[in-house]
C-alpha cells in the first residue's frame, strides 16, 4: 500500500483575537507565523489608534499600511541598484 503524503498542513493564526486556519507547505509554516504575527502586530496598533474600528476595516488598513512600507523599500531598494 502507497503512503500518501500531505503537501499542506493547517496552520493556526491568530488576528486581533480571531482564529484563522490556512493550509500550507511544511517548509513555508515558520514564514506564514510571521507574517502573521506581524499582521496582527499592525491591526493592533491601528486598533489602538482608531475609534472603535470593525475587524474588516482594521484588516484593510493594515493592507494598506503594509503595502505602502512594502513599495517604499522596494522602490528604496531598486533604487540603490542604479547607484552601484
Amino acid at each position: 500500500m502507497a503512503e500518501t503524503t500531505n503537501a499542506s498542513e493547517p496552520v493556526a493564526l491568530r488576528l486581533v483575537d480571531r482564529e484563522f486556519l490556512i493550509a500550507c507547505a511544511p517548509e513555508e509554516r515558520e514564514g506564514l507565523l510571521e507574517a502573521a504575527s506581524y499582521l496582527d502586530r499592525k491591526m493592533r496598533e491601528l486598533r489602538a489608534n482608531a475609534k472603535a474600528p470593525g475587524f474588516d476595516r482594521l484588516a484593510v488598513l493594515a493592507a494598506i499600511s503594509i503595502t505602502h512600507e512594502f513599495l517604499g523599500l522596494r522602490k528604496q531598494h531598486d533604487g540603490s541598484d542604479h547607484n552601484v
